[in-house]
């Protein structure tokens, strides 16, 4: 008997059936297990999608799954803020131009207006005009309006119908999709923040107009850019004293010279020729004169001849002393100091030059001056005292100060065959350190105030009128 008893299940002795509460209690837990399970893998399948088309086209066939509807319409706003239809259910392609899309768009646009931000559940025919048919022969009366947000702004949402009213879970639901779908969107796009602000174009484009138009009164300088040069001041010019053939010029370009110092030599052959024809002439005419003068003493007809003799030896010693200075003057030298400015030697030696031809500079280079070549086309901004801004090839970054100090009267081609107006302009500071004779660059020369609209438009408006005449 005691080993009987031994044998039976310990279990068996204590097993007590299983209220009926619990049993319910552990299907509902199983149930949601289930549900959530079912949700994560829907979720998972969201994220996967890599296009917007089918995620649009997704929302509104398999969100069903999760938020029971009948029907689903995606409305997305546009760049230019209109919300149009963009997929909706059992449909792959969205005809806008429909008399059914019209009329949901047109639905959700109202919706939009009157909530807001706000999620709504409404009933037909609300949103509605009353000659809509749409309303007699749609199947579904019941609405939800889902909105997609974005930094406190409607950029789209959902339009779900179904024909029985809509309850606080179920617009849980569709709450939670929506916003699913919009971080998916997001996520597709690149966007580096949901929360990243819209522009609104039209207020924008509006505020760029007012700007502009305010901007266009804002009183500016008229301004013109010209070539410019560092020239020496007041130099002093070393010209050919006669008509002759440069030998040789002495000095290099830029070479510190003193007084006295030998800056040009001419062939000299046909000066010395002359100089000895004049000396020959010169002694011819002493003889003759000197003959005159020992026979008048016995002749008195010879008193006649003296004068004649006396001027032809006049004359011939003035040649003489004309040729002897011709000759002095082959060798020509500096009487001031500074530097040697000339074009090239290559420009001189051996070629044949007219008396008063300028051939070399000797300029001090502490006294300078910039030359500027301003064509006829900016003539406008010519004013007496005018402020120049000077930017040297040598060194853009440090601007000079100028002021204008002389314009020429009549334009003529410059350099670059442009015809221009020569400016002289000085430096206004003059403890500044002075630049090298012979640098250029740009000169940005100031003129009256005038409105930034005419400075921007004064040179489409000339060349308007030049070619049209009025």
């Amino acid at each position: 008997m005691t080993d009987a008893v031994a044998e039976r299940p310990a279990k068996a002795v204590n097993a007590k059936p299983i209220p009926k509460h619990q049993l319910q209690k552990t299907d509902n837990s199983q149930a949601q297990r289930d549900y959530f399970s079912k949700l994560l893998a829907f979720e998972n399948e969201v994220r996967a999608i890599e296009d917007e088309r089918e995620l649009s086209i997704h929302l509104c066939n398999s969100s069903r799954r999760v938020v029971p509807f009948k029907q689903c319409f995606y409305i997305q706003m546009t760049k230019t803020g209109e919300f149009t239809l963009r997929a909706s259910s059992s449909v792959s392609i969205v005809d806008r131009n429909a008399p059914f899309s019209r009329w949901i768009e047109k639905m959700a646009g109202r919706v939009i207006r009157d909530v807001n931000n706000s999620q709504v559940s409404f009933s037909l025919p609300m949103y509605c005009d009353d000659t809509d048919e749409e309303i007699e022969s749609y199947p579904f009366t019941e609405f939800l309006w889902t909105p997609q947000i974005q930094n406190d702004q409607v950029i789209g949402g959902t339009l779900m119908a179904r024909a029985n009213p809509w309850s606080d879970a179920d617009c849980a639901l569709a709450k939670r999709t929506s916003n699913l779908y919009l971080h998916a969107r997001a996520a597709i796009n690149g966007q580096k923040a949901l929360t990243r602000t819209r522009i609104k174009v039209k207020p924008v484009l509006l505020s760029l107009c007012a700007l502009s138009l305010l901007l266009g009164f804002l009183p500016v300088s008229i301004t013109a850019l010209a070539p410019v040069e560092v020239v020496p001041k007041e130099p002093f010019v070393l010209a050919a004293p006669f008509n002759g053939v440069v030998k040789a010029i002495t000095a290099t370009q830029g070479m510190e010279l003193s007084a006295g110092d030998t800056v040009i030599v001419f062939d000299d052959v046909h000066l010395l020729n002359e100089k000895k024809l004049a000396d020959q002439k010169a002694a011819i005419a002493s003889a003759r004169h000197q003959r005159a003068s020992q026979g008048a003493i016995a002749d008195h007809r010879v008193k006649r001849e003296i004068e004649v003799a006396r001027a032809e030896y006049e004359l011939a010693m003035a040649e003489s002393q004309y040729a002897s200075e011709l000759l002095d003057q082959a060798r020509l030298t500096t009487p001031v100091p500074g530097i040697a400015i000339f074009s090239d030697k290559s420009d001189w030696e051996g070629k044949p030059v007219s008396a008063g031809e300028a051939i070399v500079a000797v300029a001090d280079p502490s006294k300078v001056a910039l030359e500027v070549d301003l064509p006829v086309k900016e003539s406008n901004v010519l004013t007496e005292g005018a402020r120049i801004k000077i930017f040297l090839d040598s060194d853009p970054l440090n601007p000079l100060e100028a002021t204008l100090v002389n314009a020429s009267y009549r334009a003529q081609p410059d350099k670059r065959d442009i015809l221009s107006y020569s400016l002289t302009a000085e430096l206004a500071d003059s403890e500044a350190e002075l630049p090298r004779i012979g640098v250029q660059g740009t000169a940005q020369v100031f003129s009256e105030r005038a409105s930034l609209a005419y400075v921007i438009f004064r040179r489409p408006i000339t060349a308007f009128r030049q070619y049209t005449g009025w």
